[in-house]
């Protein structure tokens, strides 16, 4: 409710600045419209915010409201990973996928997780490098999992990360609210999916985590993944024994 109620004023805001933006500018007065645009930017970041309060509080009253239908999921990993890899040219977005692979699921809520474990990658990995996408099939699930070469997580924080507002204690000044996560859990659960922070390998080479970069430099990144029940007329035919064909 609350959330609701800010959108209105912070509309006119917006509108304000905007307006005196544009006068100042068409007066000459440079300086001050740069100022006023600055603002403007500050109250896009107020916006995502009140955004980000609704989806979760709607997320967290179980109110998540899913569409379902057979969905390419690899098709959409290929979609979101080709749009992030749009938002950085100091990152690598790689995908290994299989050419289809079908999940019953609401499209439109798993192109918001996957943006957001993407995005996630990319801002936590300040010096650029890889980000790493996976799909594949695990019997009776699909499972996507994002590797990026960055600060990491730390061990003792995998399961706080899923709480709203938490954030870890390594992201220093990188911004950010500390409720996609949260939310991409809740949205995760209702397709009676899972998400967790994996288990990652040895930590990664100066030639994997991007050019000009020391061994010791290189923080060993994290790995996220999730797994969604694969679209049941997509499974394999089974047949009860017997009958003979």
């Amino acid at each position: 409710m609350v959330a609701h109620e800010l959108r209105s004023p912070i509309t006119v805001i917006k509108g304000t600045i905007q307006l005196a933006s544009r006068r100042l500018r068409a007066a000459g007065h440079l300086d001050e419209a740069a100022r006023l645009d600055l603002a403007d930017a500050q109250v896009d970041r107020l916006t995502a915010l009140v955004d980000y309060l609704l989806r979760a509080g709607q997320l967290n009253s179980g109110m998540v409201d899913l569409q379902l239908a057979r969905v390419d999921l690899a098709g959409v990993v290929r979609e979101v990973s080709a749009a992030m890899q749009a938002l950085s040219v100091a990152h690598t977005v790689s995908v290994q996928a299989p050419e289809h692979l079908v999940v019953e699921a609401d499209a439109n809520r798993l192109e918001q997780v996957l943006r957001n474990l993407i995005t996630n990658a990319i801002k936590y990995s300040p010096q650029g490098g890889r980000v790493e996408i996976t799909l594949a099939r695990v019997r009776e699930e699909a499972e996507v999992c994002v590797r990026d070469y960055g600060i990491g997580i730390p061990v003792d924080e995998r399961d706080q990360v899923f709480e709203r507002f938490h954030r870890a204690r390594n992201v220093g000044a990188i911004a950010g609210f500390g409720l996609g996560l949260s939310m991409s859990l809740a949205i995760v659960r209702a397709h009676h999916g899972r998400l967790w922070v994996g288990d990652l390998p040895a930590a990664a080479t100066a030639e994997a985590a991007g050019p000009g970069l020391s061994p010791a430099e290189n923080a060993q990144g994290s790995l996220l993944c999730l797994v969604l029940p694969v679209e049941q007329a997509a499974r394999p035919e089974t047949h009860p024994p017997g009958n003979g064909g």
